[in-house]
This record gives structure tokens, C-alpha cells and sequence, in this order.
């Protein structure tokens, strides 16, 4: 096994599917070499010596885990300890061999990692802390989990967290089937598995092989629901774009109401239903286009006897037109005689120069128009929302709602698809939409790609790095050791001799001195403390003069850090100066808001040295000046 170790700068793993390792910094070894390294890191501590008793084999230790498994105690109620687990309810645990012990206490370790990282619901969490005792036996009996990333028992926590990523209670009785799996092979684990690492492998195979098929009825779900989906863009398209052409060629002009009826019923669902089938490059929908404004302009009131004559013309051949039009397309549910009688009763009433009652056409209302965002967004937020995979669960909250987890099932014309753990439509959102809600904290992408594996190898890296670090320690400790042993030993040789030849000089000067250096020391003590007190003061005053003005003068634009408790560093923008409130808001790179405070609190800040200005530019970029948009309107 290859267990890398991370640079400062560079991310490393050796998992399909991540970062590179760093081939400069791999230290080579196998499970027997990673129980040493256990040995040289987590075992460096000694054993508490509770009582007396012989160590507790191995054999021993995995039968006291199985009792407390029979009995329900899971490491939840212990702080997510294995180790903490058995010593409270095992007493003979005390004694278990240091190698069963660091095995357990890394385990623990990288299981709180895990469940401090994952993105997962509560209910899937708690499973994963019932899966915490078996897979820590697992590694006890099989030395193969300790340097095989592809392990069964590491896949069966992967699967776990990537499974139930869409998984939250609010989903009803759409994910019962992936729970009752795995409550099933947990139960199994529970009573089947006790000494015997083949027997966790057949678990795991049948709740793997349940886990696929679900998958592939997931997708096959979801496969349906975006076919629908775009079925109804497609009439929502069609509906807009019927609705649009009636309206353009009907602006500002009066038809016969008879017309106006025409036009906006019958004549609209024939418009609605070839752009369904057809779509709007299509020969038929140019011929209809123009049939349309013929229908509109033979209705309308001629001004010339040529423009009269014209319109005759097209009188006479205009139902022969559409007859023939409409009845090569057998469009369902369409009345072409209808059509015709209506279109004709206008038109005789036009040729016997009769009078006819003329009204504005009022234009049809589309209830189809996409719902978007009052608010500037920039390029580079739409740039970072269109280039999401599809495939990408995110949590949602909208408005108050519950936290729901959801699938981008497809995107297509800036329309963004998502849909939920049973593979239905959970909503459906524009590009403007989606960057908004990612830049407000309403959708975050969740991402639970075998994270099991990736704590893991974190934390053996961490191990490595405390390696290097112990090993590096205990060689300097060394070398001061006889640096500072040769140092004293010359030290005491001089001192001897020098005490020697000075002792009667020092004796005689010793008193005097002494007094004369401690008034003196007092009084330039004294001088230095005055003068101090004075300086600081007006320092003091001058400094925080100068950081209000500092603070007060920042232009928007101007770069800043604050420098956390944790010793990191938050690089933040000005993004807003509200002179009303004294608050400023500050932004990061992507224009997300970071931080909101008071010029007082980046006063107290400063002072601290918690609060630094880095740059103060004149113009931010793009992302930010939307962002002060979006702030200002709110």
C-alpha cells in the first residue's frame, strides 16, 4: 500500500478519483508497518494500569464488542467512541493489548472525522454510528482493512453516505426501501457477525447488491420524470410562443369580436398544437404564420377600393387555404369547419358591405412567463451556477421551508431540473435562480463521494505528518541534550576558574555595586516607567485615531482580513458602507456575503490585531458590484 503523505500546498490520495499524490512524499508500507506507525504516534502513551489482570486478547475483546452490540449500546451515547464504549461497559478492556487499542482509537478517530465532515441527515448519521462497532471489529480481525482502500468494510460506509446523501425524514415513505436495507444488514451485522470476516463480506455483497438496484430504479425514476418535464417545457414553449404571434399581429389594431374569439380559442390551440408536433422552423408553422396574418388583414376595414379588391381575392381562397392546411395535419381535437364558419360569417358580412362593430384586441395573457430574481447578478455567479454536473445533490431551503435534499436532473435552455430521493420532480429553476440561491446559502452543494475512504486517508496522513514531526522532535531533543550537556560542562569549568582569580575584587566591590546598581536601576526605572506611561498614552490615542480613520475612510473595494481564532486568515472585500447603521458588509472572492459589522467592532477589531486592511482598491470586481446592488435593494 502506497499511504501518502500531504505537502503543505497539495491535496493527496490514493482513491480513485482524487487528488494525485505527491510522488516525492509517499512512505511505502503494509498493515504490519501501519500498526508500527500506530505504535510510534497513538501508541506513544502508555496503558492505564486499572486493577490488576492478564492483557485481553484480541479473541476476548471482539466478544465483549458483540455483547454490547446484542444489547443495543452504540458508540452515540458514548461520544462517538468505541474505546470510551468499552471501558465504561467492558471492564476487562482496560487490559487490551496496545495494538487493539490504537486500532480502535484511530478507528474512532476517523469516524468523528467522518461525521464531522459528512453532509448527511441525522437518521442516516445514527446509522452510522451503529455501523461504528462492526467495522471496528472488522479491522481487528482482518488486517487486510488496515491498508486495502478498496475493503469491503470501507465500501460498506461509503455506500452508506453516498446512498443516503438524498435521504431526510421529510421524504415519507419514497426511501423506506433504502433504509429497511440497511437497517437489515445492520441487524445482520449484529447477530450473524461475530469472529468471522467472511461472513461481514456476505452482509455487505447482499446489501451492495440491494443498493444497485435501487440505484438503477432511481435512475430510471428520474429518467422519466425528465422526460415528462421537458414534454411540458415543450407546451409551455409552444403556448408562449402561439400566445406571442396572436399578439404581434394583433397589437394595436380592432377586430370584429367574433375575430378576437377566433383568434385567442380555436385558431390558438390549432398555433399551440403545430408547434408541438412540428416545432417553429418548421415549413408548416411559416405557412400558418402567414395564413395568420391573412385571417387578420382580410377582417381589417379597407381604406382604397384596390386595397378592397386585394382582399376579395383572398377572401375567396382563403378557406380552401386552410381547409387544405389543417386537414393534412389531423390535428386532434380541432373543428376545421368550425373554423371556417366563423372565418366565413365575418367575411360575407365584409363582401355585403355591411356594417361590422370593430373593438381593440386585447392581448392574451401568458401564464407561462419563468419566475426570475429582482436582483443584478454577476457573470461570474451564472458562470459558476451553468457549470454545475448534473448528477449533484444539494440541500434546499426556500422561504422558511424544511431543508430538502435534491438531484440537478437535467438543465436545458438555462432551466434547471431537480428532483428528489424517490426520483420525482422536487422544482424546477432558472439559471438566475440558481445563482442566487447558491450565492444566499439556500442551496449548498452537498458531496459525499466515498468519504469514508477520504477520512481515513486524511487522518493516516495526519498520522504520518505527526510521525515525521515526533521523529524530528526526539532528534533535536537529542542534539540540545548534548549541546546543552558540553555547554555546562565548559560553563562550570570557567566559572570555576574565574571565580577563582576574582573572588577578593568581587567581595570588596560586590556591596557597593549592588546598592548603586539598584538605585540606579530604580530611578531609571522609574524615568523609563513615566516616560512609558506618557508615550503609550499617546500612542494609544494617536493609533486609535488613526484606525476610526482608517476604518471610516475605507472605500468600497477595499480589501481586508480578519484573522480568526482558530490562527486563520478571512480575506474579505468592502462591499457596503451603510452610514445610517455605521455597517459595513463585507463579501470573499466568489461575492458572497462573509461578514457584517459595525465600525466599533472593527475599532475593538483593530485593536485587537484581529482586524487588518490590506488594500484599499478603487473599483471591485464584477461579483461585488452586483452583490452591492443586491444589498442596497434589500
Amino acid at each position: 500500500m502506497q499511504v501518502p503523505i500531504n505537502s503543505p500546498k497539495k491535496e493527496a490520495s490514493s482513491l480513485t478519483g482524487e487528488q494525485p499524490v505527491n510522488k516525492q512524499r509517499v512512505l511505502a508500507h503494509d498493515a504490519a508497518e501501519f500498526e508500527r506507525l500506530l505504535m510510534a504516534t497513538i501508541g506513544r502513551e502508555p496503558l492505564p494500569q486499572n486493577g490488576q489482570g492478564t492483557t485481553a486478547n484480541t479473541k476476548v475483546l471482539v466478544t465483549q464488542l458483540n455483547q454490547l452490540q446484542l444489547k443495543g449500546i452504540y458508540p452515540h451515547s458514548q461520544k462517538d467512541s468505541v474505546l470510551a464504549l468499552l471501558q465504561a461497559n467492558a471492564p476487562s478492556a482496560a487490559h487490551m493489548s496496545l495494538r487493539d487499542r490504537n486500532i480502535v482509537q484511530f478507528l474512532d478517530q476517523v469516524f468523528r472525522a467522518l461525521l464531522t465532515s459528512v453532509n448527511l441527515d441525522p437518521v442516516i448519521k445514527a446509522l452510522l454510528h451503529r455501523v461504528q462497532t462492526p467495522i471496528t471489529k472488522l479491522a481487528l480481525l482482518d488486517h487486510s482493512f488496515l491498508d486495502n482502500p478498496d475493503h469491503p468494510g470501507r465500501l460498506f460506509v461509503d455506500d452508506m453516505c453516498y446512498h443516503g446523501i438524498g435521504w431526510y425524514d421529510g421524504i415519507g415513505k419514497a426511501g423506506q426501501r433504502f433504509m429497511d436495507s440497511v437497517c437489515d444488514a445492520l441487524s445482520q451485522l449484529d447477530h450473524r457477525f461475530d469472529d468471522k470476516p467472511a461472513e461481514f463480506l456476505t452482509i455487505y455483497q447482499d446489501l451492495a447488491d440491494k443498493l444497485s438496484k435501487e440505484k438503477e430504479q432511481f435512475r430510471k425514476l428520474v429518467e422519466r420524470t425528465v422526460a415528462t418535464e421537458k414534454g411540458l417545457q415543450n407546451v409551455r414553449k409552444a403556448e408562449a410562443e402561439a400566445i406571442d404571434l396572436i399578439n404581434r399581429i394583433t397589437a394595436g389594431k380592432k377586430l370584429p369580436p367574433r375575430i378576437t374569439l377566433l383568434l385567442q380559442k380555436d385558431w390558438y390551440a390549432v398555433l399551440k398544437q403545430i408547434l408541438i408536433h412540428h416545432g417553429s422552423d418548421s415549413d408548416t408553422w411559416g405557412r400558418m404564420k402567414k395564413l395568420t396574418t391573412n385571417v387578420v388583414w382580410t377582417v381589417l376595414p379597407n381604406e382604397t377600393p384596390a386595397e378592397r379588391q386585394k382582399a376579395i381575392a383572398i377572401i375567396e381562397k382563403l378557406p380552401d387555404f386552410i381547409t387544405g392546411e389543417l386537414e393534412s395535419l389531423q390535428l386532434p381535437g380541432i373543428s376545421i369547419q368550425k373554423i371556417i364558419d366563423q372565418l366565413q360569417w365575418v367575411h360575407v358580412q365584409i363582401l355585403k358591405g355591411e356594417a361590422l362593430e370593430y373593438l381593440p384586441v386585447n392581448p392574451i395573457c401568458s401564464t407561462s412567463a419563468e419566475a426570475g430574481v429582482d436582483v443584478d447578478i454577476s457573470q461570474h455567479v451564472l458562470n459558476h451556477a451553468r457549470s454545475i454536473d448534473i448528477g449533484q445533490w444539494f440541500q434546499f431551503s426556500q422561504d422558511g421551508q424544511i431543508h430538502q435534499r435534491i438531484k440537478l436532473a437535467s438543465k436545458d435552455n438555462d432551466q434547471f431540473l431537480f428532483v428528489n430521493r424517490a426520483g420525482l420532480k422536487a422544482t424546477d429553476l432558472s439559471t438566475e435562480q440558481v445563482a442566487y440561491y447558491l450565492l444566499n446559502g439556500s442551496l449548498k452543494a452537498l458531496e459525499n463521494h466515498r468519504p469514508f475512504s477520504k477520512a481515513y486517508l486524511q487522518h493516516t496522513a495526519l498520522l504520518l505528518r505527526l510521525y515525521e514531526e515526533l521523529t524530528e522532535r526526539d532528534a533535536r531533543e537529542a542534539e540540545r541534550e548534548r549541546l546543552r550537556a558540553e555547554q555546562e560542562a565548559a560553563a562550570r569549568a570557567a566559572a570555576a576558574e574565574k571565580a577563582r582569580r576574582e573572588a577578593e575584587e568581587t567581595a570588596r566591590r560586590e556591596e557597593a555595586a549592588r546598592l548603586k546598581a539598584e538605585e540606579e536601576a530604580r530611578k531609571a526605572e522609574e524615568r523609563r516607567h513615566a516616560e512609558n506611561l506618557a508615550k503609550e498614552r499617546a500612542e494609544l490615542e494617536a493609533r486609535e485615531a488613526a484606525y476610526k480613520e482608517a476604518i471610516n475612510g475605507m472605500p468600497l473595494g477595499t480589501w481586508v482580513q480578519f484573522f480568526q481564532e482558530n490562527g486563520d486568515t478571512l480575506d474579505c472585500n468592502l462591499a457596503l458602507k451603510m452610514r445610517s447603521t455605521n455597517k459595513f458588509v463585507f463579501v470573499n472572492r466568489a461575492g458572497i456575503k462573509v461578514a457584517e459589522k459595525k465600525g466599533d467592532e472593527l475599532l475593538a477589531l483593530m485593536k485587537d490585531g484581529k482586524f487588518a486592511i490590506v488594500d484599499h482598491g478603487s473599483v471591485a470586481d464584477s461579483a461585488i458590484q452586483r452583490l452591492i446592488g443586491s444589498l442596497k435593494r434589500d
